[in-house]
């Protein structure tokens, strides 16, 4: 997909494109949405952010969207995942 993106951005007026991966995880008992976005190679040392937010939940409900980094494993690292503590 980093062809895509690199073919996307530049052209017809689009000055940024993201690749989103999606997955629904439970944590402590919690049905959550996380959202993986790729910037792509040329954005580097900031290609990845993550995105999560309470499954099916309102627009009142908690979020959390990480600093960028330069690894997905980085990126989950910086979700502040304890937005989401005392849900249960």
């Amino acid at each position: 997909m980093d062809e895509a993106l690199e073919l996307l951005t530049g052209h017809h007026d689009i000055e940024e494109a993201w690749e989103l991966r999606y997955f629904r995880v439970y944590r402590k008992g919690i049905e959550l949405d996380v959202t993986v976005m790729d910037e792509g190679p040329a954005s580097a040392p900031n290609r990845y952010m993550v995105e999560v937010r309470v499954a099916d939940g309102g627009e009142d409900t908690p979020y959390s969207i990480g600093n960028a980094d330069a690894t997905v494993k980085e990126a989950l690292f910086n979700v502040h995942w304890n937005n989401f503590d005392g849900l249960e």
